[in-house]
């Protein structure tokens, strides 16, 4: 059994200029901790902001999908969204806002809606024009969200007001990532059923773009310098994960025995990690330096790694993940960027 690939769309070709660096040598990290939910028998984290406080989902014996907080202490806060069977965090913010998605919620009728927590734990929902389904997938400092209703992305700004948008000639579209200056990247799927990359500005402006030779193409996470991550696949199905700038150059990179790979996230260090899989088919974590150096993250008894969301490092380089153990049972993982101190709390059960 092995940790599920979590791969959100597919692209297409359409030039910008594409730098491709050789491969370079690999190194292992430094400290990581583990951690469980109370209660759970899986533990997904998915998003970290710069206090090291992270947010995911975890499973409980009834199979029930629940939202956590863990503070770098190690103390933890759980909570769902009011008549829903299902919370899905997946981005949290330097204030300690968090942003996602709620299933199976009674009365609605709708299959998912977006919801927002406060730091002080009072949650609001919402959804788009779609009476289908709303994902909310990222949240900035300032506490506006990005995601898609259906098939429109939306942006929902402080204040409320969600306003869609979709690139030209798009049938599907998947925003995934918002930075602090308000744009946005993500994916969609054009008329020929190709995808392609896109990064939308604060002031309404779409670009479209795809690395040079890519079949296909999956932008994910942003930064605030505008330099934007993903991966792509070329005319062989290799995938290759790449960045690019906010001029639009693109630098396209390989991790060392991969056959698949995913890049989730960038912080303003253009530091970039995300999961790969390797010829024996198992999944690792992985960080990319700005200088290229590639590290391998597998905390100690992981069978398959697992490192997913466009807010999974921060500022500091810590980054949130999940591992599935010899025994397959889940648990979440922080790698911090220096060895942990005092109040960094390892409560792996």
């Amino acid at each position: 059994m092995k940790a599920t690939i979590w791969r959100v769309g597919l692209a297409v070709c359409a030039c910008s200029l594409l730098a491709v660096f050789p491969s370079p040598a690999i190194s292992q990290p430094a400290a990581i901790t583990v951690f469980d939910v109370p209660g759970s028998i899986a533990t997904h984290p998915f998003g970290i902001n710069d206090e090291g406080t992270t947010t995911g989902s975890y499973e409980d014996s009834n199979l029930t999908w629940h939202g956590f907080v863990r503070r770098k202490d190690g103390t933890f806060d759980t909570f769902d969204v009011p008549e829903c069977s299902v919370t899905m965090p997946w981005s949290i913010n330097d204030d300690g806002a968090i942003t996602g998605e709620a299933a199976d919620c009674n009365g609605i009728g709708v299959e998912y809606i977006g919801f927002l927590r406060d730091k002080e734990g009072a949650i609001t929902t919402f959804s788009g024009p779609s009476t289908i389904t709303t994902i909310a997938r990222s949240i900035n400092n300032h506490g506006a969200i990005t995601g898609w209703s259906y098939t429109n992305g939306f942006v929902r700004e402080t204040d409320g007001i969600l306003t869609t948008f979709s690139p030209t000639a798009a049938v599907a579209v998947n925003p995934l990532s918002i930075n602090n200056n308000g744009t946005i990247v993500g994916t969609y799927t054009d008329l020929n059923a190709l995808s392609r990359g896109f990064v939308r500005d604060h002031d309404g402006t779409i670009f479209s773009f795809s690395p040079q030779g890519a079949t296909s193409t999956e932008a994910l996470g942003i930064n605030d310098q505008g330099t934007s991550t993903g991966d792509y696949a070329d005319a062989n199905s290799k995938v290759h994960g790449f960045l690019r700038d906010k001029d639009g150059t693109i630098i396209s990179f390989d991790i060392p025995g991969s056959v698949t790979m995913q890049t989730w996230s960038i912080n303003d260090n253009d530091t970039v990690t995300g999961y790969y899989l390797d010829t024996n088919s198992v999944l690792h974590g992985f960080a990319r330096d700005k200088d290229g150096t590639i590290t391998v993250i597998d905390p100690e008894g992981t069978v398959d790694t697992s490192i997913v969301g466009s807010n999974c490092i921060n500022s500091n380089g810590a980054i949130t993940g999940s591992f599935t153990d010899g025994s397959f049972v889940t648990h979440g993982f922080v790698r911090w960027s220096s060895a942990p101190n005092h109040g960094e709390s390892n409560d792996h059960n």
